[in-house]
């Protein structure tokens, strides 16, 4: 019998029959493989940030407060590969700077006890001298108030002092995939001492606070501590570094070598990336700015919150006291929002009678900082939508299209002339803008300044901020008027010639040639002072003018001051004394004002003028030299402040000067605030994990978590 084996075609096709089942079955094997490793990224992720997000937020919501991260002081700066438009340079990094990456938390002030004649702090838990402690440790002490520890979360590399620098092996997006160690960006938690306690030398009971320049640059001028600067924890190719690798900042080296001391890596310590380039995930090809700088968005964000179109609410304008006639048409001067600790806040005015479906009556005030130039000031604009109604746009528009955006008052500016004593802070920041006015931009004109901290908005000016010329006395610039000679209307000898409306003379004087030479008129004559056409004491006359043309301007209730002569016999007859405000008839000492203009009447002849006195009588304006217009008609109008009236009683020789605070608000006006706070913060943590798996993208998880700041720092 002969044996019959297998031809190579039968062997042939065995084994590619065999490839193809063991194909599969090993391609689903592994499949499943890398779907277990992938989810188990995931979870793993998702575990790892929703633990850090909540730890995250209880320290801010423990603390005794926390530093403002807005801008620089919340940035860090991280160097990264060049872009490819470069060649041949992509080995010389770059740094880049990333906002909100960086938090200061303030821990509690503690109590502590020190050791007789060591000046150690005890460590409560040992009961023993521990020198490793720089301030005091044990219960916190009430009422909270920040201590001298501080806690610092910030994203820096594994490795900062590698002068091979930042290694990302596994997505291929700035860095080529290789086989060597990642050095990648993670997020480190640090609990440190800006200030520390030291004994002092002259008495070892006795501490002296010093700056802890182990961890902290200090001003090379000053000696002060420097706490924001972004690259603290950073290398700088040609600065703190040479391209070759030799390092020229050994003392930036030093510093970043005691921070690896104190500090704890609070995400895993590899495969896990705390940056991400922006890139098209299609063809994973990443977006450079200027062609060499990568745009890079950090995987953690201590943000403040943001708040959208909170309708502020106005605080009331009449307490108990203060009450006023016509009070329905009294208006708040301070919004408020829930919220305090403002930044990139845009502010809407409305009007009572805004409506965005009338063309006529759709447009409004927004007051920000205009975004295609971050460098100009906080301004209020005048908006109208109609203008370009294709892409009505506020907050992008103002300051670039003529009548989509006038600046009519410059916020900035204001609050830098209020800080100057010698400047006039209401007429710097509303003159230069003033000639662009037209008659609708005055009708809804609502000036205010921002206080951001209280989360406010303060819509009132003081009289004393109008002006052009500081006095040469040196005296407050506010409205002034003489008093005149102490007659009453028989015994002046004056009362029965002379022009009674002459705008030179005292109230005095004025009342008794009106009393003496229009005897007729005698029940409408008061002795008074209209702040309308009073002007301040270097000549300048307020918004309340008639000619400015601000029909929105009244009187702040309450705000006055009115301080002149004592009326009362006695030894202070004639010394400056302070008015009091009264809501009758006023008597020795007492006023009565009008904050807002009163009802008048429809034809003044029932007053019982004649046809001579109306004649010239235009109600539209005012004529100092007609007497219904200077005389009758300001009783009904703001600003109109009475005296002592009794003929008999003349008010002693001096001056009257007022002070008293302007506001352009009126009832049904709405403030609606965009802004983030930092009352609130936000963690935004996302987890970016490489899993152990051949998938060509990470595992990502973002999850948010708000904390309230208890004493947030202004």
């Amino acid at each position: 019998m002969r044996t019959r084996g297998f031809t190579l075609i039968e062997l042939l096709i065995v084994t590619a029959i065999s490839a193809v089942l063991m194909t599969l079955i090993v391609i689903p094997v592994m499949q499943s493989i890398n779907l277990t490793q992938t989810g188990r990224g995931f979870a793993d992720a998702q575990s790892k940030a929703r633990l850090l997000a909540e730890r995250i937020a209880k320290e801010i919501e423990n603390s005794a407060g926390v530093r403002d991260n807005t801008g620089v002081r919340g940035a860090i700066t991280v160097v990264v590969p060049r872009g490819p438009s470069t060649p041949g340079d992509q080995a010389n990094p770059i740094p880049v700077t990333l906002l909100n990456a960086k938090i200061d938390i303030l821990k509690a002030a503690q109590e502590g006890t020190v050791q007789q004649g060591t000046a150690g702090f005890v460590n409560p838990r040992t009961g023993k001298v521990d020198p490793t402690l720089k301030g005091p440790k044990g219960q916190i002490v009430l009422p909270v108030a920040p201590g001298l520890t501080m806690v610092r979360y910030f994203i820096g590399l594994r490795d900062p002092l590698d002068v091979q620098g930042y290694n990302n092996p596994y997505d291929g997006l700035l860095v080529a995939r290789n086989g060597q160690r990642d050095n990648l960006y993670v997020l480190y938690r640090a609990e440190v001492q800006p200030y520390e306690m030291i004994p002092d030398p002259s008495d070892p009971n006795e501490f002296l606070v010093r700056a802890n320049e182990e961890l902290f640059e200090t001003d090379s001028v000053t000696g002060a501590l420097i706490l924001d600067d972004p690259a603290f924890f950073t290398m700088i190719p040609g600065t703190d570094y040479t391209v070759n690798g030799a390092i020229t900042n050994d003392a930036k080296a030093t510093r970043i070598r005691h921070w690896l001391r104190e500090a704890t890596i609070v995400t895993e310590v590899s495969r896990y990336d705390m940056i991400r380039p922006i890139y098209d995930k299609k063809s994973r090809a990443v977006v450079y700015d200027g062609g060499a700088r990568p745009r890079l968005m950090p995987l953690v964000q201590f943000r403040p919150t943001r708040v959208s179109s909170e309708a502020a609410e106005g605080l009331k304008p009449v307490r108990l006291g203060e009450e006023s006639e016509f009070a329905m048409n009294l208006a708040p001067d301070v919004y408020k929002t829930g919220m305090g600790g403002w930044s990139s806040a845009i502010v809407r005015t409305f009007g009572a009678d805004h409506s965005p479906s009338n063309p006529a009556t759709s447009d409004y005030l927004v007051g920000l900082r205009p975004m295609q130039d971050p460098n100009r000031s906080f301004s209020i604009y005048y908006y109208d939508p109609g203008v370009d109604p294709q892409t009505p746009r506020d907050d992008t528009q103002v300051g670039t299209i003529p009548g989509a955006g006038v600046e009519m008052f410059n916020i900035s500016l204001y609050e830098q002339a209020s800080r100057d004593p010698g400047q006039f802070a209401f007429t710097a920041a509303l003159q230069p803008y003033l000639p662009s006015f037209t008659t609708r931009m005055r009708e809804l004109f609502v000036p205010y300044f921002v206080n951001g901290a209280s989360g406010q908005l303060v819509a009132s000016f003081g009289i004393h901020e109008v002006g052009t010329t500081p006095p040469s006395s040196g005296d407050p610039n506010v409205p002034r008027v003489l008093t005149g000679d102490p007659y009453s209307p028989i015994s002046d000898p004056t009362a029965e010639s002379g022009g009674p409306l002459d705008p030179n003379l005292g109230i005095n004087q004025r009342f008794n040639r009106l009393w003496m030479q229009r005897p007729e008129y005698r029940a409408l004559y008061e002795r008074f002072i209209d702040l309308r056409v009073t002007s301040n004491l270097d000549g300048t006359l307020g918004p309340l003018n008639p000619a400015e043309q601000f029909s929105r301007v009244r009187i702040v209730p309450g705000s006055e001051e009115v301080i002149g002569p004592d009326q009362r016999p006695g030894p202070g007859y004639g010394m400056a004394v302070r008015y009091i405000r009264t809501t009758g008839q006023p008597g020795p000492n007492q006023y009565r004002i009008n904050y807002v203009d009163q009802a008048e009447p429809i034809d003044y002849a029932e007053l019982g003028l004649n046809p001579t006195d109306l004649s010239e009588f235009n109600p539209g304006l005012y004529n100092p030299a007609n007497f219904v217009s200077a005389v009758v008609q300001p009783r009904f109008k703001k600003g109109y402040l009475q005296l002592n009236s009794d003929p008999n009683v003349p008010l002693p020789l001096g001056e009257i000067r007022v002070f008293y605070r302007f506001q352009f608000t009126q009832p049904g006006d709405v403030m609606a605030v965009d802004y983030d706070s930092r009352e609130m913060l936000s963690v935004l943590l996302t987890i970016r994990n490489f899993p152990q798996s051949n998938a060509p993208n990470p595992q990502t998880v973002t999850l948010k978590a708000s904390a309230k700041v208890r004493n947030y720092l202004r």
